[in-house]
């Protein structure tokens, strides 16, 4: 189930899960130098061309970068599990 949140919701649960949120809607070329660590994971959901191509360049080594909806990010991680546990049985 996709709950929209509100934007001081969303920074309150990114801080108690030690994550850092960027907001496209500001600069995104300063985000590597504000962040000064790696980034891991990201998700990309503008839709923007410009935008999917910058965050693969600013992506950490081994990083993951989702070009898609978080419905379809979910569905796949969902797919995965499901995949584990018939291959472990």
């Amino acid at each position: 189930m996709w709950i929209e949140l509100t934007e001081n919701i969303k920074e309150k649960i990114f801080s108690e899960l030690g994550v850092r949120h960027f907001n496209s809607k500001k600069n995104m070329h300063d985000i590597p130098k504000k962040s000064m660590k790696q980034i891991d994971i990201i998700f990309e959901m503008t839709g923007n061309s410009s935008v999917a191509l910058h965050v693969i360049m600013i992506a950490g080594t081994n990083a993951t970068v989702v070009l898609a909806s978080m419905k379809d990010f979910e569905q796949g991680i969902c797919d995965l599990l499901a995949a584990e546990k018939r291959s472990m049985g």
